[in-house]
């Protein structure tokens, strides 16, 4: 399952919001793992978030958080 703009828990938005989830669950529902995509439109927007810490509120909430990137960042 996939989902866009998923607040985190608990904030109702207020503390941010994960561009992508993707949830795989297995064992009839016993075990699952989520993954979080941010997706970054420029080097500066991934530098702002990095230098700020954002992704931090991200890593209790989900198992992996990924950076989306374009190919032509350096």
């Amino acid at each position: 399952m996939v989902f866009t703009e998923v607040a985190l828990a608990g904030s109702y938005g207020s503390a941010g919001r994960v561009d992508v989830v993707a949830l795989w669950v297995a064992s009839r529902y016993r075990r699952h793992v989520v993954h979080g995509y941010e997706v970054k439109v420029s080097r500066a927007d991934l530098l702002q978030d990095v230098r700020a810490g954002k992704y931090q509120k991200y890593l209790s909430q989900v198992d992996r958080l990924f950076f989306v990137l374009p190919a032509d960042i350096g």
